[in-house]
């Protein structure tokens, strides 16, 4: 099993330039996820959904930062599962 590293700031904002660059599709996926680790507060407004990193423990921001670079690679098809399990419609 891998030890969790500590991120520094540095490597947590380029986790959110990178969360930034994301369709909102993909930031839902990102929520869930953080949704479910999460025992910390977040703040949603007209703006979206804003959470700390720094409240975050380090196996949380690991496995973060390795979906993030997962989503990353597969964004396009990432879109195209997420339409289809939340957005298609049927009569």
């Amino acid at each position: 099993m891998r030890k969790s590293v500590n991120l520094s700031i540095y490597n947590k904002r380029k986790i959110v330039e990178k969360i930034n660059n994301f369709s909102k599709e993909v930031h839902m996926e990102i929520f869930y996820f953080l949704k479910e680790k999460m025992k910390y507060n977040y703040t949603i407004n007209q703006n979206g959904v804003f959470i700390n990193l720094n409240d975050l423990d380090n196996k949380t921001l690991n496995e973060l930062n390795k979906r993030v670079e997962f989503y990353n690679k597969n964004e396009k098809k990432l879109n195209e599962t997420y339409h289809n399990r939340y957005c298609s419609i049927k009569d």
